[in-house]
């Protein structure tokens, strides 16, 4: 493990020796900065997050004339250590930004805590988001995956812990109820219901598998969220509150004559929160102003990212803008004192976490704990805070 982790921090630190961004520190005013390079980080190839990021990096290169590239990690940690170490500007994701801000479980431990990360841009997605089978399976609904082998990803914490449990808890069911079968990422689990490997995965309408399995002999079934279901949906939001109901008309095996109900996640491009002023300025103002370019990328897909959405979604998110996008946002007409305070209040809250943290990590070290045991008795402690 230890020699793994090393080989992991030597990879990282040549990436970001052959792909670190460059910036351009002469702009006298951020309104005028747009930098030589913006790479972004997302999950793997194909899949969804991908699908996402892609697109508007594409419409960056091309509006602005700079150099763009996409960096993808199949793991919420392998996202968090590009972006921490600046081999990318800004990375792609919904609960990552949650688990890796408050410092839970893959995060829970003496390398990491809670991570000074803020938001450029959020977006609701339109996609749906949930668990599919195939449609040759006989498994038509939720319940009828008791006993059943569902996809578990190693390193995909959001995916383990929050998104696939809240899509069981909709029937009453959880983990303890299916069998749980690794998969080595998000495409890999829907492939391995083309194998036969497993019965049910977590995954998108627009990722890239979703099509492959649509196309196959076997087709494509979602398991259906019904937005009626207010018990259904009272049982998910309790383990992931940062979602909604959407009847979804984008993507494999759906459309406006036959939308499926599913999950719409919480998106947020994530930075450094000490990240320039300048450079987070521009790519808020980017998103802002490549949104007719970007949005039809995907028919649909986007309809939940323009500007004031985006700003509203400061409500529903527990990480605050960066100081550049509240600065775009001014000087534009678009920010008010109510979400000013509601910003600050996010600051705030993450201040109080990372100090609760730092305490228990100091507390833990002076008793010796095990990495084991502290990750447990800091995600207690956390929990207190919030009594």
């Amino acid at each position: 493990m230890k020699q793994n982790h090393i080989i992991i921090v030597l990879v990282t630190a040549l990436l970001a020796s052959l792909l670190m961004p460059v910036s351009d520190t002469q702009s006298a005013s951020p309104k005028m900065f747009v930098p030589k390079s913006v790479f972004g980080g997302s999950y793997e190839v194909g899949s969804a997050v991908f699908r996402l990021v892609n697109p508007w990096l594409d419409a960056v290169s091309r509006t602005y004339g700079i150099t763009t590239r996409i960096v993808p990690s199949a793991t919420d940690v392998g996202r968090q250590i590009l972006l921490r170490n600046n081999v990318v500007d800004i990375t792609g994701g919904g609960t990552e930004a949650y688990l890796s801000s408050q410092g839970l479980f893959a995060f829970a431990n003496y390398e990491w805590g809670p991570r000074p990360i803020q938001s450029a841009w959020f977006g609701l997605r339109m996609d749906g988001n949930g668990l599919i089978v195939a449609a040759d399976s006989g498994i038509k609904k939720i319940a009828d995956l008791k006993g059943k082998r569902v996809g578990w990803y190693p390193g995909q914490d959001l995916v383990n812990y929050a998104l696939t449990p809240s899509v069981l808890a909709f029937a009453g069911l959880t983990w303890d109820d299916v069998k749980k079968v690794n998969v080595h990422s998000i495409t890999g689990g829907v492939q391995a219901i083309m194998t036969g490997n497993v019965d049910a995965a977590y995954g998108s309408t627009i990722g890239g598998y979703a099509r492959e399995l649509e196309a196959s002999s076997h087709g494509i079934h979602y398991m259906e969220m019904p937005g009626d279901d207010k018990e259904g949906w009272k049982r998910a939001r309790e383990i992931y509150p940062l979602m909604a109901p959407v009847a979804c008309t984008v993507g494999a095996g759906v459309s406006k004559e036959k939308p499926k109900w599913l999950e719409s996640l919480l998106f947020v491009m994530m930075v450094n929160e000490d990240k320039p002023v300048e450079t987070v300025y521009f790519m808020t103002r980017s998103f802002h102003e490549t949104y007719n370019i970007y949005s039809k990328a995907q028919t649909g897909v986007f309809e939940g990212w323009d500007i004031d959405t985006s700003i509203s979604l400061i409500e529903l998110s527990i990480v605050p803008f960066h100081k550049g996008s509240v600065e775009y946002f001014k000087d534009i007409g678009k920010w008010n004192q109510k979400l000013e305070s509601l910003n600050q209040s996010r600051i705030e809250q993450y201040r109080k976490v990372k100090a609760a943290y730092d305490k228990a990590k100091d507390e833990a070290l002076e008793k010796q704990m095990s990495a084991e045991k502290f990750a447990d008795y800091w995600t207690k402690r956390r929990a207190e805070l919030f009594k």
